[in-house]
């Protein structure tokens, strides 16, 4: 991360452009809003765009026509997964679980650049994460546990509202991090 960004008076961006415009591109691709397929392939390049522009970059040449292609797919040539990605060989060790980041779903396509997009906003990348499903996380080789799926109530949720806050975890399955939420199950 550059220096300028970690400065006291480096500005803070709350909601960046690349996750507005990657934000219009699925709902334009489901159809929640006017624009179709062609609209949200537009909202998706510039999104991207976007967010390589928020970290000082430019999109590398071809990115855009390849690994991150909306159109294309698992194993196409010059997509994330066909065989060309500097990572291939670290996939390949064993025990690795990673999982092909490449899909002809552009809705998860969509997601994924969503996903590299939140950097360094974890709690908006995490929570997109659970949303969609991508990218398609898998416990690692080090079987450290569970997915952290929601927060747990503090301290002061108990001290103050003991009952209600005992009852409420009683009704989820319990007050850990690994339990789904509502929306989740």
């Amino acid at each position: 991360m550059p220096t300028s960004f970690r400065q006291p008076n480096s500005p803070v961006t709350v909601i960046g452009a690349s996750i507005v415009l990657l934000a219009r591109a699925e709902a334009k691709e489901r159809g929640w809003i006017a624009g179709g397929t062609g609209g949200a392939e537009a909202d998706y390049n510039a999104g991207i765009t976007a967010s390589f522009n928020e970290w000082g970059l430019t999109v590398p040449a071809g990115y855009l026509t390849g690994s991150a292609n909306y159109n294309s797919g698992a194993g196409v040539p010059g997509s994330i997964g066909a065989g060309t990605a500097p990572y291939d060989n670290f996939r390949a060790t064993p025990d690795n679980n990673l999982q092909n980041a490449a899909t002809p779903d552009k809705l998860k396509r969509i997601a994924l650049q969503y996903y590299i997009a939140a950097f360094p906003n974890g709690n908006e990348g995490w929570s997109n994460q659970r949303r969609t499903g991508v990218p398609f996380l898998t416990e690692t080789r080090f079987k450290t546990g569970k997915f952290v799926n929601r927060y747990t109530y503090g301290s002061q949720s108990y001290a103050l509202n003991n009952v209600n806050t005992t009852a409420a975890a009683a009704a989820i399955g319990g007050d850990v991090q690994e339990t789904k939420v509502w929306w989740d199950n």
